[in-house]
């Protein structure tokens, strides 16, 4: 599944918290691109790959 939570989707925060809510709570592997900190710290990433 791919789902970008960006600003350009136009998610309210309900929907924002919701999906933040669903990754973090998903127990398997999920390979997740965002420039968003807030977003990654939500979902509890454990592991990062840097580019640049």
């Amino acid at each position: 599944m791919v789902s970008p939570i960006l600003p350009q989707n136009h998610l309210d925060l309900d929907s924002i918290g919701a999906a933040e809510a669903a990754l973090g709570g998903y127990d398997g592997a999920l390979l997740v691109v965002s420039h968003d900190r807030d977003v990654l710290a939500a979902i509890g990433i454990e592991r990062e790959v840097t580019l640049g």
